[in-house]
């Protein structure tokens, strides 16, 4: 099992602040806050996309999205911002 964690506008748009999963990599977590947004806010607008455009940090690390994770990980998902 592994424990997501939501940041930024991602966490505001798709309602999901924190899941625990069982996840063997990153594109599986991607899949999971997906759909997990869809079940919190069916209509938020939040994109598959909207996800895999996040920094993932493992453990304290940032990862490549086809990271290999293993049990008791701590993922966190930023998701990029800019200004200017």
């Amino acid at each position: 099992m592994v424990t997501i964690r939501v940041y930024g506008v991602l966490r505001l748009d798709s309602g999901v602040k924190m899941l625990e999963a069982e996840a063997e990599n990153v594109q599986e977590v991607f899949k999971l806050v997906f759909e997990e947004s869809r079940r919190i806010k069916p209509n938020s607008g939040i994109t598959m996309k909207d996800v895999k455009g996040c920094m993932v940090v493992v453990n304290g690390k940032m990862v490549k999205p086809n990271a290999k994770l293993n049990h008791g990980d701590e993922i966190m998902l930023v998701p990029a911002s800019g200004g200017g």
